[in-house]
């Protein structure tokens, strides 16, 4: 799905990019501290945008450094007990700013939608803009509202959107309605599987179940369910403050959400699109490397990404013209504005 002039105009498609490139936002040197754009509300863009193969649900991967300086507080008193190998107890408190305006610029590849043959490329520029308070958070994974969390689990609230599909007059989809940008919302749970002693990396599995309509208007366009895999590693290969992350789950959606895309109506079927009526389930795999890092008022970060529609239910499509697709790109951002206010929070 391309996007549209309105759409890049929005402020979403900051979070979308840096969700996908698995980019963390810097702050003050001292404090150390985005990208399917979805939100804990986790990711405002589908951690993915959906026909960018941007992707299952997950927000963006970037693994979270560790701050220096005196700002870095632990978290819990059992902390440094030994064998105490739970997400809280290796996590840590720090110090950051309530809110901080920036610019980001990024330059990106990606599919009109997964399955499509037509590859867009774009420069991007977008709005940055950081939020924090103790119980909401708007960051890499756009909109974060913390439900509730434990030593393992996670509940929040995660939001998605993909761009609109533009009406055309030659390839698969000649003739056939504009498909406006939906958005997505619904619950997600996340599970810390393991941590290391060290913090430096981390196993999670993430569940985020979403309800998608159109942008601005109460229509039912099915559900999303995108479980994911998601492994992250700080100073990656010794490099210090250079962030890996790599995730990878199924895509399964109803029949309602598969008909927006994939389906051909009688009236716009033609000798070379027969008619198609797409049942819901399995909607392909997908998968995301990104490398990041973050300097005191700049960060840099790069993400590719491949989806498989091999097996899905919609693979029969004849909107399905290609089996895979790669969406890639570099975001470059820098943040120029901060609040003198700090609020606490874990990372």
């Amino acid at each position: 799905m391309p996007f549209s002039a309105d759409f890049l105009r929005g402020p979403a498609v900051g979070t979308v990019l840096l969700a996908l490139a698995g980019a963390t936002l810097p702050v003050q040197a001292e404090q150390a501290a985005p990208g399917r754009v979805t939100g804990s509300v986790s990711g405002v863009m589908r951690d993915d945008i959906h026909g960018a193969g941007a992707g299952a649900g997950a927000d963006a991967g970037a693994a979270v450094a560790r701050p220096s300086g005196q700002d870095a507080l632990p978290s819990l008193q059992g902390a440094s007990q030994p064998g105490r190998t739970d997400a809280r107890a290796l996590s840590h408190r720090y110090r950051l700013p309530v809110w901080e305006l920036g610019l980001g610029l990024s330059a990106i590849t990606l599919p009109d939608y997964r399955g499509s043959d037509r590859q867009r490329q774009y420069l991007l520029p977008f709005p940055v803009f950081v939020y924090r308070s103790p119980h909401l958070r708007v960051d890499r994974g756009g909109i974060r509202a913390d439900l509730w969390d434990s030593d393992r689990y996670e509940l929040d609230v995660s939001v998605a959107a993909s761009p609109p599909v533009r009406r055309t007059t030659t390839g698969i989809r000649a003739g056939m309605p504009r498909l406006k940008p939906l958005f997505e919302i619904g619950p997600r749970l996340q599970v810390h599987l393991w941590r290391d002693a060290q913090a430096k990396q981390e196993l999670r599995l993430e569940l985020p179940l979403r309800y998608a309509m159109p942008l601005g208007r109460l229509q039912n366009r099915g559900w999303v369910f995108s479980p994911s895999l998601n492994w992250r590693v700080n100073d990656v290969v010794g490099l210090s403050g250079w962030n890996f992350a790599a995730w990878a789950g199924p895509v399964f959606a109803t029949r309602t959400w598969h008909h927006y895309y994939y389906a051909v109506e009688p009236q716009y079927a033609r000798s070379w699109r027969p008619a198609y009526a797409p049942k819901g389930g399995y909607s392909g795999m997908d998968m995301t490397l990104s490398l990041n890092k973050r300097y005191p008022s700049a960060w840099v970060a790069g993400f590719v990404r491949a989806s498989n529609l091999n097996g899905a239910t919609i693979a029969s499509s004849p909107l399905v013209r290609r089996r895979t697709n790669v969406t890639a790109g570099v975001v470059v951002g820098w943040l120029f504005a901060r609040s003198q206010e700090e609020v606490q929070q874990t990372e």
